[in-house]
């Protein structure tokens, strides 16, 4: 089917499913609203749909303070008049979800409380929360799950509408009635939304979700049924929002282009030597991995309009994808020692599994069926085993199991104060952990983090690899440059190798190629944002 028919078609079954427009109405048009320079998020109609809000380059006014460099004040929900004045603090944040779109912030119908997703203790559940804006006082309105997020009333104010699911890339729609606090589940996806708005009639709702695929804009009505696309918006659509009057819908067209890029080990140090564009596409290429024969280099893209494993040769030419799952989000793929391997996580049923794939596309099999997130995999040097993120216990850990071809077993749990990756040093005696900006590590045997030793602080999450006898990292020394620094294991010291700057706004982890030739990371090198507007929409 052609681009218009499949277009004519997807606009008939929309037109269908809801009843159909007065044969009086214009058709909706799309248009860019606001195409300044810079980065824009966050995009709000009035209610009249003559007027947008939205946050541009960072600077916005807002009700959150998270505690950034030169901001003062404490971190908090916080209220202020529209004309100024002194702040009132509602709440104190503990762990804001993340959003690839929307607000987590919403006001009550009658302004009394402020409404917001949040961890309010350290030990207590993620929690949708309803604030006074005069006490402070909370109640709490639904809690036990890991993701919880973008709260957004009803025009007529009887239904709260939210995410809820066990990750912030794995959720459904959910809708509260606000009179007898009982919700129901509108979708039933597990993938993610970036945001969400109200119909003026507070019959259906618009969402940004990539269900398949590609972020772009579904509505779906309160009473059921599934999710219908909206036309005429397209791909790589976040943050919609709904004029009152006025039949407007703006929201927010972000595209951004991440590809691999290849640096120099061997430059003077000090020095900051000049990269090379390796891996290209219009779209994103990320969590690249070298097979330890050196032949070929194994990342996660969405450059077919889904979430793949692709490989390359070395020297970044013949790409070839390995899977076909749209919708599944496939990603996080790691050699095996042998170089035969690929294992990798993907969202079969909307929470996260392991899979593994031959080195050519051959052999899948899927390693995990538990109905929790199961995800960022890696085998043990000695390829017996593979270490794994998992979050079976109730909260995020380190997990390892057999490889395939090994005597069975149950998986074993090795970490129990959480982590943001874990890899084995390159003689397989230690199992290096990065957790709160440290780097850690402990005897690869060890149980229930007996032996466990501060190594690195201030390491730049994932961004760490290894070379004989030590460790390459990412230190985050200022806001716009970072140095690229050796860890030696016999004398417990560091020294710097190169930098990099401006900072190239790093999206996964680097490695660094088996002849310790190169270090191979990725990077933002464009990022176009619009904000869009419907005109005439139903």
């Amino acid at each position: 089917m052609g681009t218009t028919a499949a277009a004519a078609a997807a606009a008939l079954g929309y037109w269908t499913f809801f009843g159909g427009p007065s044969a009086k109405l214009p058709p909706a048009t799309l248009s860019p609203l606001v195409s300044v320079p810079g980065d824009k998020d966050a995009p709000s109609l009035s209610p009249m749909g003559d007027r947008v809000v939205f946050a541009w380059t960072g600077e916005r006014i807002a009700f959150l303070r998270t505690g950034m460099a030169g901001v003062s004040g404490e971190n908090g929900y916080y209220v202020i008049s529209a004309l100024g004045g002194q702040e009132r603090k509602v709440a104190r944040p503990s762990r804001v979800p993340i959003l690839h779109g929307g607000s987590n912030l919403a006001w009550s119908p009658e302004g009394r409380e402020l409404i917001f997703c949040d961890q309010l203790e350290a030990d207590s559940p993620p929690s949708m929360v309803a604030a006074s804006v005069e006490s402070g006082q909370t109640r709490t309105l639904v809690s036990g799950k890991d993701h919880l997020a973008n709260p957004v009333f009803s025009p007529d104010g009887s239904r709260l509408a939210y995410l809820r699911g066990p990750g912030f890339i794995s959720h459904d729609l959910f809708v509260m009635d606000v009179r007898t606090g009982s919700s129901k589940q509108l979708t039933r996806d597990m993938r993610s939304i970036g945001g969400v708005a109200w119909t003026p009639d507070s019959a259906s709702l618009v969402l940004s979700s990539n269900r398949q695929g590609l972020f772009a804009l579904w509505r779906v009505a309160v009473r059921g049924g599934d999710p219908q696309p909206v036309a005429p918006a397209g791909s790589d659509a976040v943050s919609p929002s709904i004029a009152r009057e006025g039949k407007r819908l703006a929201y927010l067209s972000r595209r951004t282009n991440i590809n691999l890029w290849r640096y120099p080990l061997n430059a003077p140090a000090g020095s900051k030597p000049a990269p090379e564009q390796l891996v290209t596409s219009t779209r994103i290429s990320t969590e690249p991995d070298y097979s330890p024969d050196g032949q070929r280099i194994v990342f996660a893209s969405e450059r077919s309009g889904s979430w793949e494993i692709w490989t390359t040769r070395a020297d970044g030419s013949q790409p070839l994808p390995l899977t076909n799952t749209p919708g599944q989000q496939s990603a996080s793929p790691r050699w095996s020692p042998d170089s035969k391997w690929i294992v990798f996580d993907s969202r079969f049923e909307g929470h996260a599994d392991l899979a593994i794939i031959g080195a050519q596309g051959e052999g899948f099999k899927r390693l995990t069926t538990a109905a929790t997130d199961e995800f960022l995999p890696r085998f043990s040097r000695d390829g017996a085993s593979i270490y794994f993120m998992s979050s079976r216990s109730g909260s995020k850990q380190l997990w390892r199991m057999p490889a395939p071809g090994r005597p069975s077993a149950e998986p074993e749990q090795v970490t129990t104060q959480g982590l943001s990756d874990a890899v084995e040093s390159e003689d397989g005696n230690f199992l290096y952990v990065a957790r709160q900006n440290k780097l850690w590590r402990l005897p690869v045997n060890a149980r229930e983090e007996q032996g466990l030793e501060e190594v690195l602080a201030r390491a730049f999450w994932r961004d760490f690899s290894f070379v004989p006898g030590g460790v390459i990292f990412a230190r985050n020394w200022t806001n716009l440059m970072q140095s690229i620094e050796r860890y030696d294991e016999s004398t417990k010291q560091t020294k710097p190798l190169f930098e990099i700057g401006p900072r190239p706004n790093l999206y996964g982890p680097f490695v660094i190629s088996p002849d310790r030739q190169w270090l191979l990371m990725d990077r933002v090198d464009q990022q176009n944002v619009e904000i869009m507007l419907v005109e005439n929409f139903q």
